[in-house]
């Protein structure tokens, strides 16, 4: 489930956070959120999903619905960023799988972190 979604404007990025039991609908749920948001819309604003206080309850299957979702707004996450950030082995295997196509379909960068600082300094460069 989704916690909270924040902006930090001083360093253009959205953050949303995750907290519990993580399901393709919350994950979707989130992602019809940000599509509210002008900044990241038109904003060039990037994105750090913090994963890291949940639990993700996903298949692969899942993962190919939410890269198809991705497909069919390529024009809007063209060239921007997405800053995962995740625990547990799992969890780090799955967004492993999401980042390399993704970014083949989309040119939507994602990188999975461990820590956060890790990745806020690679949303900043």
């Amino acid at each position: 489930m989704v916690n909270s979604i924040n902006i930090n404007h001083s360093d253009k990025y959205i953050r949303c956070n995750y907290f519990g039991s993580i399901t393709r609908q919350d994950i979707g749920a989130s992602w019809n959120e940000l599509l509210k948001l002008p900044e990241f819309t038109s904003g060039n604003y990037n994105l750090l999903s913090d994963y890291s206080q949940g639990q993700a309850y996903l298949k692969v299957e899942d993962i190919d619905e939410i890269i198809k979702f991705l497909k069919n707004i390529k024009d809007i996450i063209k060239g921007k960023k997405q800053a995962i950030l995740v625990n547990g082995h799992f969890s780090t295997a799955l967004s492993i799988l999401f980042e390399n196509e993704v970014f083949t379909e989309t040119d939507f960068d994602c990188r999975t972190f461990g820590t956060e600082a890790g990745a806020q300094s690679w949303l900043k460069k």
